[in-house]
């Protein structure tokens, strides 16, 4: 299913961004990374706050929706935004940032 997942959702995406090769997908399952709080998650949140699936079908084709409705240049300010992140965790010594 994880890579189903993925095949789906972060090759497409990878290839929207035209990333070439140049990419490297790292994910050690700590819990912390899949919290709302991190990547593309809030914009895909903030996107989706007014809808109202009403089973699990409409949910999957309403995240499917808002997830094409993310931008290149939405991404790329994600990317760009990776070192600023960075030093506030070393200088937070671990514990929660404001990202």
């Amino acid at each position: 299913m994880y890579c189903k997942i993925l095949g789906n959702n972060l090759l497409p995406s990878l290839r929207a961004l035209k990333m070439g090769r140049g990419w490297v997908f790292q994910h050690d399952n700590d819990l912390k990374h899949r919290q709302d709080n991190q990547g593309v998650a809030p914009i895909v949140k903030r996107k989706m706050r007014y809808a109202r699936p009403n089973n699990a079908e409409e949910l999957k084709a309403t995240i499917r929706t808002t997830w094409a409705l993310i931008t290149p240049e939405q991404c790329h300010r994600l990317i760009d935004s990776m070192s600023r992140r960075i030093s506030a965790v070393i200088q937070a010594k671990g514990a929660p940032t404001k990202y």
